[in-house]
Order: structure tokens, then C-alpha cells, then sequence
């Protein structure tokens, strides 16, 4: 389906609500669910945008705090940040209007505190295929998500695809190579000055803590200004990066950590719960 095509239908279901709203049915209405709610609220936002004709035309303003509940959908591709504050695991997934030809883009951001954020940053057709899928996830990575709710702040230090999801769950759809040229899109713009420290403390450090406090110490006695040698963007750098942060030992290690956490925070929060309501 093309963008011109997908983008006149948007029009059109946009025409309808608006011709509903203005013609009362007599017949008994039904409450549209929160799921039909968001679709037709992020078709009035792509409404509203001017049209490019390309893949970016699916995307708009992301719809915050719109948890889309149990409705199964399909994990793209994820990501870990290990930092000095607490970890964080960010997550995009397809999930399909039941009943439509079209699925939202949605954004999941769990800290390891127990706190969730979601999002649905795009409106997508789907015809069993998932090219206008792959499309729309370049722009939305080359937007970094957008200025309401950026992807990324900083490079990731895990990465999860088809070909490393170690899990039991639905696997992701997009492949190594293509996980590669997609974070290319992020990585232009948010190019470390200290690389070569990046991958050198990827490597040494199986241990995300211990390596998240050599950064610290190195970078309050200014080593890691001393180990740097580009900051921009580098090709042969940028693959030794990927390589580190999507290898297979290196994701589960960080992730087996972030799940305790999680599991930890979860479990705090229901005895927490239960106190008030007791």
C-alpha cells in the first residue's frame, strides 16, 4: 500500500468521525474501546501533518501514556542503558488494530524501579508484509522518536534482534543487518567523543557494575580524555560497537540483571499496595 494511498484513507476515516459526530445515529451506539480511541486520535495527528509521501507520514506526536494492555504484539526490536543512575529497557513493538488493515508502532520504557512509560508513535497499514514497517522504523529512528519523547539520549549498551533474542516470547522481526543500519541512525547524532573507551570498557568488564564504575572514576580523573582518538562518527568503530553490545553473552548478562531488578521493584510496589489498602 503506498503512502498516498494509505494517507487518502486517513483522510477519509477522518471525514467519517467527523460526519458522525455532526449526524446523531439513533441506533444503539457502542463505546469505542481505548485502543479504537487512540487509532482515531493518532489519524487526526497524521491529518494534521503535511504529507512528504514517504514513510514519515505513519508518524506524528507520540501518544503518551496509552498502554495498549494484554493485546498480543509483536517485539521489533529492544535495547538496554546501563548507567551510573539505574538501568533502563526500551522496547518497540508492531501491535495490529483487530479488525483493521493498520497497527500502531508502541514504545515501552521500564525502569528498573518498577516504573513503566508507553507510547504509540506511528499508524501503520499492514498487508501481511513488513517492509512499510521496516519504513516507518527508519524515520522513526532517524527522528530519534520525537522532541516529546526521544528514543535515546545516548548510545545503548544492549541491543536485542531476530538473531540474539535469547527468550521464549515472540521474536523480534528485524534482523541483525537490518538492526545494524537502523541504529546507524542514532548513533550519527549521539557519537561518543570517547569511543575507543566505550568498547574498551565493553570488553573488559563482563560485570555492567563494575564497568559502570570504572567509567565514573575514569571520567572524574579525565582518563578517558586521553583515550580519545575520533568523535565522529566512524564506520570501523561504529561495527566494533555494535558487535559488543548485541553479542549474545554481553545481552543476557545485562538483562538477567535488569529482570532482578524489575522483579525486585514489582514485588516492593504490590506489598506497598497492599499496606494502603489494608
Amino acid at each position: 500500500m503506498s503512502v498516498k494511498k494509505y494517507m487518502s484513507g486517513v483522510h477519509s476515516s477522518v471525514g467519517a468521525i467527523e460526519n458522525r459526530a455532526t449526524k446523531p445515529n439513533t441506533a444503539l451506539m457502542r463505546t469505542p474501546s481505548k485502543v479504537e480511541q487512540y487509532a482515531a486520535e493518532f489519524r487526526r495527528r497524521l491529518e494534521s501533518k503535511e504529507r512528504t509521501g514517504t514513510a514519515g507520514d505513519y508518524l506524528a506526536a507520540p501518544l503518551l501514556d496509552c498502554d495498549l494492555g494484554h493485546i498480543p504484539s509483536v517485539p521489533l526490536i529492544s535495547w538496554i542503558f546501563f548507567n551510573q543512575f539505574r538501568p533502563m529497557m526500551e522496547a518497540l513493538y508492531f501491535t495490529q488494530i483487530r479488525g483493521t488493515a493498520e497497527g500502531f508502532l508502541f514504545f515501552q520504557r521500564r525502569h528498573s524501579d518498577g516504573r513503566c512509560q508507553y507510547a504509540v508513535y506511528g499508524l501503520i497499514p499492514f498487508d501481511d508484509e513488513i517492509e512499510q514497517i521496516k519504513h516507518a522504523v527508519v524515520a522513526m529512528f532517524k527522528a530519534n522518536g520525537h522532541s516529546s519523547l526521544p528514543l535515546f539520549q545516548s548510545l545503548p549498551t544492549s541491543i536485542f534482534h531476530f538473531d540474539n533474542w535469547q527468550s521464549t516470547d515472540a521474536p523480534p522481526v528485524l534482523r541483525s543487518e537490518f538492526s545494524r543500519t537502523l541504529l546507524k541512525c542514532a548513533a550519527a547524532s549521539l557519537w561518543p567523543v570517547s569511543m575507543a573507551s566505550v568498547c574498551d570498557h565493553l570488553r573488559r568488564y563482563p560485570d555492567p557494575w563494575q564497568r559502570i564504575l570504572t567509567e565514573n572514576a575514569n571520567r572524574k580523573s579525565g582518563e578517558d580524555n586521553l583515550n580519545q582518538s575520533i568523535d565522529t562518527f566512524n564506520e570501523v568503530q561504529y561495527n566494533e560497537w555494535f558487535g559488543l553490545v548485541t553479542d549474545p553473552t554481553h545481552i543476557e548478562e545485562e538483562r538477567t540483571i535488569f529482570r532482578t531488578d524489575w522483579q525486585e521493584a514489582q514485588m516492593r510496589i504490590q506489598e506497598e499496595q497492599r499496606v494502603i489498602v489494608h
